[in-house]
């Protein structure tokens, strides 16, 4: 007899994707992961997320007065494992390099609270702006893409980021946690 020890999670997960027919993924990587967890290779399709900016986007001048132009962006929920506390260490390096920045956060989540007192924590009540949830067609129709130096992302735990690709196509450029999928999404 051989037995696999697996955590409740994978049991369950597992349990699940066997009895499908076959099993989307958005990237290679996350084909690789579903493989290391013995689901069938032949099941397993590739579906990259499309990019859900239309062609004739008119972009409202809605935020440069309110918030400059020297900003990083961070558009993604607020929970822990999205690291937003890493992403506040790493501006607060950045800003004491760079005085003049602010670091814009768009979207919410479990972790506002936290992320609020941490804001307070590390001293960057003024260069911290909280937009909150803007929803997705407002931020992709407004300015705020164009109002930002570049675009920042700690977060472990994603398969394909769709807000990477939005950043590469407004042409900001990424700094992000050198994770797995992110390879798949920026290039250079």
């Amino acid at each position: 007899h051989i037995i696999f020890t697996l955590s409740k999670r994978n049991f369950y997960n597992n349990f699940f994707y066997k009895q499908a027919d076959f099993v989307l993924t958005p990237s290679m990587e996350s084909k690789q992961e579903l493989i290391s967890h013995w689901i069938d290779e032949k099941k397993i399709w590739i579906l990259q997320n499309p990019l859900t900016v239309p062609d004739d986007v008119k972009i409202e001048k809605i935020y440069k007065n309110k918030l400059g132009s020297n900003n990083i962006l961070y558009v993604w929920r607020l929970s822990r494992e999205k690291n937003i506390d890493l992403a506040l260490r790493v501006f607060k390096k950045i800003s004491s390099v760079f005085h003049d920045l602010n670091f814009l956060i768009i979207w919410d989540g479990p972790a506002k609270q936290e992320t609020s007192e941490l804001i307070k924590k590390l001293w960057l009540t003024k260069k911290v702006k909280m937009l909150w949830k803007i929803p997705h067609e407002d931020l992709i129709r407004s300015d705020i893409f164009q109002n930002c130096k570049f675009f920042l992302t700690c977060s472990t735990s994603e398969t394909f980021g769709i807000t990477l690709i939005e950043a590469n196509y407004f042409g900001l450029p990424v700094l992000w946690i050198n994770q797995w999928w992110v390879w798949e999404v920026v290039i250079d």
